[in-house]
């Protein structure tokens, strides 16, 4: 019942390298160590929309999407791993924020919600005279000064929210280049992100000045996450990852880093640079991975790839995630969580499994000039 493939059980096995094998009635079932780790305390029988999570200080908001219509409860982590269920079954939320004042606010399911202990309070949306088409389903939110929020409507702009009140946002641009906006996410210093999948659009909103960034600029193809880390940001693509340094984009594509398929998130730690992407997860040196980005005529990084031999769930797979802006989330206790489309995952770089055992090799047979050797020892060859 725990996925061994029949409890009927005839024989156990240890190799030379540690693992278990286990022969039932039904099938042959492998046991190794596993450096990725299901996290059991959060459903991992989920819906199409997945699992939402958002680091707020040391605390970490999960949402599961355990029904079809894409609602479930809401948990939070806290810094010594603590899991409490806050919530029992809430649409599917696309984004958490904090606010100058402590309050934590919730994008779910499209409507604005302050998150009072355990209970959610509703923003009402914008009246509809304000609105240039009907429809207040919003797309994403930021903290921004003062205690306000900025959110972007999907058909209907960009707003300020302050004290309950919606205003238009002054410094955003019309709603014809907002239209369908998917994407809204936090930079560096006040910096809000905003892009589109199809057609392209990338825009960078800072201190009232609004810039537009062209597929050729960022050169890894459509833009599905952007993380802060210092004075960098990084965006996740659908061809790989890039650092945008204040001006420009500094870029590691798939054709030097093949592992970089369809990324989902990327993320830095003190040492590391991780991402999610198609291939499973994957571990850059942090240093050397923005040596060869910064220098495209740099030796391609080296890299560890964690996949289904590591203890990724075996159902992983990126297309059925959620639409979560973050995948990675680095923890206090040193784990970094990964929410995957087949459960909450989490690896402690400290405890990385490395199989040091080098394979035998054996030499089953040998032909020399049409005569075959089997099992050859202290065979005599003529030269050549």
């Amino acid at each position: 019942e725990d996925g061994l493939t029949n409890n009927q059980v005839s024989r156990i096995f240890e190799d030379r390298e540690g693992s278990i094998w286990v022969s039932t009635k039904a099938g042959l079932d492998q046991f190794r160590p596993a450096s990725v780790v299901l996290e059991r305390s959060i459903p991992s029988a989920v819906s199409v929309a997945a699992y939402y999570g958002q680091a707020i200080g040391d605390s970490l908001y999960l949402q599961a999407s355990t029904t079809p219509r894409n609602t479930g409860p809401l948990f939070r982590m806290s810094a010594d791993g603590r899991i409490e269920r806050l919530l029992d079954d809430i649409d599917a939320i696309w984004s958490v924020v904090q606010t100058n004042d402590g309050a934590i606010w919730l994008n779910a399911g499209g409507n604005l919600y302050r998150l009072d202990g355990t209970k959610l309070i509703a923003l009402p949306p914008p009246p509809d005279s304000e609105l240039k088409e009907p429809g207040t389903h919003v797309s994403g939110i930021v903290a921004g000064p003062e205690n306000t929020l900025s959110a972007v409507l999907w058909i209907n702009g960009a707003w300020k929210v302050s004290g309950g009140a919606w205003s238009r946002h002054q410094t955003m641009p019309a709603d014809e280049e907002l239209y369908r906006v998917e994407l809204v996410r936090p930079g560096r210093d006040g910096a809000v992100w905003l892009s589109h999948y199809d057609p392209y659009k990338l825009f960078r909103q800072q201190d009232g000045r609004f810039r537009s960034f062209s597929d050729s600029d960022v050169k890894i193809g459509s833009i599905s996450n952007v993380t802060v880390s210092g004075q960098l940001e990084y965006l996740s693509g659908e061809h790989g990852i890039a650092i945008f340094d204040g001006e420009r984009f500094h870029t590691l594509g798939s054709d030097r880093a093949p592992a970089l398929v369809s990324v989902r998130d990327v993320a830095a730690t003190a040492t590391d640079l991780w991402a999610v992407s198609q291939a499973g997860i994957v571990r850059f040196n942090r240093e050397e991975a923005e040596r060869a980005m910064r220098n495209p005529q740099a030796p391609a990084p080296r890299y560890d790839l964690f996949d289904q031999l590591d203890g990724l769930p075996a159902a992983f797979v990126l297309s059925s995630q959620s639409p979560a802006e973050d995948v990675i989330l680095p923890r206090p206790d040193g784990r970094i969580l990964f929410l995957t489309g087949a459960g909450v995952v989490w690896i402690d770089p400290q405890k990385i499994f490395r199989n040091k055992l080098a394979p035998p090799v054996v030499i089953r047979s040998l032909v020399v000039n049409g005569r075959t050797y089997d099992a050859p020892h202290d065979v005599a060859l003529p030269a050549g």
